[in-house]
């Protein structure tokens, strides 16, 4: 698995890093389930020192090329034929983390179902 969707899962999964990222991205004012490919410099530059305190070695440089915009002309064969045909594993650039899951008005915030 690749050290982003790791960065992903330990988001998703463990809560005192969740409550850091969502820190990060309340101050920076980003909107839930703005795609890592949208996010300006200044957050992505504020991702790398909470990715490093986990273990987690990427650059800023690294981020932006992983989750550079692609529209679905730039997706090779395999990448393609792995999200059209609901095979394969889906690419990692088009990941979308969101920090709002439990937000008063999220339908999936489990105090709401």
């Amino acid at each position: 698995m690749s050290k982003y969707i790791d960065f992903y899962n330990k988001i998703s999964a463990d809560a005192n890093f969740t409550a850091e990222y969502k820190k990060i991205m309340e101050e920076k004012r980003i909107p839930s389930g703005m795609p890592f490919s949208a996010l300006p410099i200044d957050t992505l530059k504020a991702l790398i020192p909470l990715a490093t305190s986990a273990g987690f070695d990427f650059t800023l440089e690294e981020l932006q090329a992983r989750f550079s915009k692609k529209s679905a002309d730039d997706l090779s064969d395999d990448e393609l034929e792995a999200v059209a045909g609901g095979k394969g594993k889906v690419p990692d650039n088009v990941i979308i983390v969101a920090h709002a899951w439990d937000a008063p008005d999220n339908p999936h915030n489990p105090a709401n179902i």
